[in-house]
């Protein structure tokens, strides 16, 4: 019974689905515990449930993560820009392409980040609450919601940066997967493995292609690897990233001889 076993997990009515609710869990850390739980309430609604075509599975992280420095934030909006058709085609999980209101709830956001990112270049003095109201005004419904997010320095309630263009999914491997990648992604705009240089020219390149999503649903193999080469710092992060980039892995009934941690 999930309702005694897990009681800090709740369904919720969510009015984007024809039938059904949401399942949310509690705030949850890297731990072996966490990750067993979230294995057995996915095999739990596997039992009970199936996953519509309209269902997404959204992602919470603190904002904290940022440290309180502005430049962080400009970074990591800089590298979803950039990255943002790898970052979708990894983030359908085990499907080829997006649910069909993606459009709708988690639409592709790479121009108006970009078009924020210059803004934030052009200003002499890095202001901080200048920064927050520019990607606060954002959408709520795009694939990186900033909606959430009032302070970059202190944990706090709801204050979270939100993902909402992964595929709703009930395999367990597909949920880790996703909260080391995009965890992982908002790291490495501290990290000394990001590289502007990179950046800039993948963006000359791909310049093209961030207003059309159909495009998003192609492989970009020599992106992929270097997007990996910049968040990831060991090769099995990277070889579960671009399994699940590439499709090439089967999804296994038996999740629990798969979990792994992080």
């Amino acid at each position: 019974n999930m309702e005694d076993n897990y009681p800090e997990w709740m369904f919720k009515a969510d009015l984007s689905l024809f039938k059904g609710a949401e399942v949310c869990s509690p705030c949850m850390r890297d731990e072996r515990k966490n990750w067993m739980d979230l294995l057995n309430v996915c095999e739990i609604i596997k039992r009970n449930a199936t996953i519509g075509n309209r269902s997404g599975g959204h992602i919470h992280v603190g904002a904290q993560i940022f440290d309180g420095i502005p430049d962080y934030l400009i970074r990591f909006i800089k590298l979803w820009s950039v990255y943002e058709n790898v970052i979708f085609r990894f983030a359908y999980g085990e499907y080829l392409s997006g649910r069909m209101s993606i459009r709708e709830y988690a639409s592709p956001c790479s121009l108006t980040l970009w078009d924020n990112y210059e803004i934030m270049s052009s200003m002499g003095k890095i202001d901080l609450d200048d920064i927050l109201n520019l990607v606060t005004s954002t959408k709520r419904s795009q694939a990186v919601n900033f909606k959430n997010v009032r302070d970059i320095a202190n944990l706090s309630d709801h204050n979270t940066v939100e993902f909402r263009c992964p595929n709703g999914t009930m395999n367990a491997i597909v949920w880790q997967n996703n909260v080391n990648f995009f965890v992982k992604l908002l790291k490495c705009s501290k990290s000394i493995q990001y590289d502007d240089d990179i950046l800039m020219r993948r963006r000359s390149i791909n310049k093209d292609i961030y207003s059309d999503l159909k495009m998003y649903d192609e492989i970009f193999l020599e992106q992929a690897l270097e997007l990996a080469d910049m968040v990831f710092s060991n090769n099995i992060d990277k070889v579960y990233f671009l399994h699940q980039y590439l499709k090439q892995f089967d999804i296994s009934n038996d999740c629990k001889k798969k979990v792994r941690s992080l």
